[in-house]
């Protein structure tokens, strides 16, 4: 049996987040219809 350490529990949550630059997004090749399409039918999506 392992032993639960509070330390490595704090390690396993991440919530800060890293939105891209600028000039990246700009570059994207993802539109918001592939959200909407993704969001209807996640399946299909990624067939």
């Amino acid at each position: 049996m392992t032993e639960h350490s509070p330390a490595l529990d704090n390690l396993l949550t991440e919530s800060r987040t890293f939105p891209p630059g600028e000039e990246f997004a700009a570059r994207a090749n993802a539109s918001a219809e592939w959200y909407v399409e993704a969001e209807a039918d996640r399946e299909a999506f990624w067939a």
